[in-house]
């Protein structure tokens, strides 16, 4: 696993990261700040999506085990080979509020 570095979009405050879902059709991620594993930003559950109860918690190194989970609800359209971009929304403290991907 190697990170990949967000593009900041400052005019909608967010951060976008283009990518493609892989032959099984799901993808778990978690987002570090600076590329550095003890500043994780997390799910508050394992596999969290955005059918699924979730706070975002970090940055920290506490989220071992705990990421997002692309194509893990059935409501999700994650299939192989789509393209989404991940997307984290920042509220006014320059704090991640909200992660969630879209296709495009």
């Amino acid at each position: 696993f190697s990170p990949t570095e967000m593009d900041w979009d400052g005019e909608g405050g967010l951060f976008l990261c283009p990518m493609q879902v892989g032959a099984d059709g799901a993808e778990a991620f978690q987002l570090l700040v600076d590329a550095d594993w003890q500043k994780t930003v997390y799910p508050s559950a394992p596999d969290a999506g955005p059918f699924k109860a979730h706070d975002v918690l970090g940055p920290d190194g506490r989220g071992h085990g705990k990421n997002w989970k692309i194509g893990g609800s059935p409501q999700e359209e994650a299939k192989p080979g789509a393209n989404l971009a991940i997307v984290a929304a920042l509220d006014s403290k320059g704090r991640v509020r909200m992660v969630d991907w879209q296709p495009f």
